[in-house]
């Protein structure tokens, strides 16, 4: 039976501040793991933000790409939206979709409350 692996010193110093400075960003740190494979840490903080360090103590913040906004739905692109709302491109690839898909051109407010009424019944069926 292999002992697991431990960090080096220099990565358990790295961890340290990286941890203490996102805490006074007042960001949630979710995981910090090691990767047993690569002998690399893991911090997960926040809604998104990974942090890696190697074991000679390097700090690596993977630049993460953004999601294909082409492949998204509707849904789901509104809902990527309504998390990152001062992503334009992500705003402009939904404004996209809207003005491509077909819509109902609302004659009065109580079409519009109709409309919306029965999109709501639709979601609970």
């Amino acid at each position: 039976m292999t002992s697991p692996r431990l960090p080096t010193s220099a990565q358990t110093f790295e961890c340290f501040r990286i941890c203490y400075q996102l805490t006074t960003l007042f960001l949630d740190i979710s995981l910090v793991r090691l990767d047993e494979r690569t002998s690399n840490i893991f911090i997960l903080a926040g809604e998104s933000l990974i942090v890696t360090i190697e074991p000679d103590g390097t700090v690596d913040l993977p630049i993460m790409n953004k999601p294909n906004f082409s492949d998204m739905s509707r849904e789901e692109l509104a809902a990527y939206v309504m998390k990152h709302r001062h992503d334009n491109e992500a705003f402009y690839a939904l404004a996209d979709k809207v003005y491509t898909s077909p819509r109902i051109r609302v004659q009065s407010m109580e079409q519009l409350a109709d409309l919306i009424r029965a999109k709501q019944q639709e979601q609970t069926e």
